[in-house]
């Protein structure tokens, strides 16, 4: 199942998180992250961690170039 059922548990900027930059660092190729532990995300559903596997990707603006 994919699931969008995940949201920002603060208001923090989630660019400063790790996993932010592992898929900038990873150029457009997904990546796995594995678990959510210790992110700054909750969910509705009320998943259990080892229910969740996260994958990330950045998405480059054809147009400019940028994240």
């Amino acid at each position: 199942m994919i699931s969008n059922e995940m949201y920002e548990r603060t208001p923090t900027d989630l660019t400063k998180e790790p996993w932010y930059q592992a898929a900038l660092d990873n150029e457009g190729i997904f990546k796995m992250i594995g678990k959510p532990v210790n992110r700054n995300i909750r969910s509705h559903v009320h998943y259990r961690e080892d229910e969740v596997v996260s994958a990330v990707r950045a998405v480059i603006d054809p147009e400019t170039q940028h994240v």
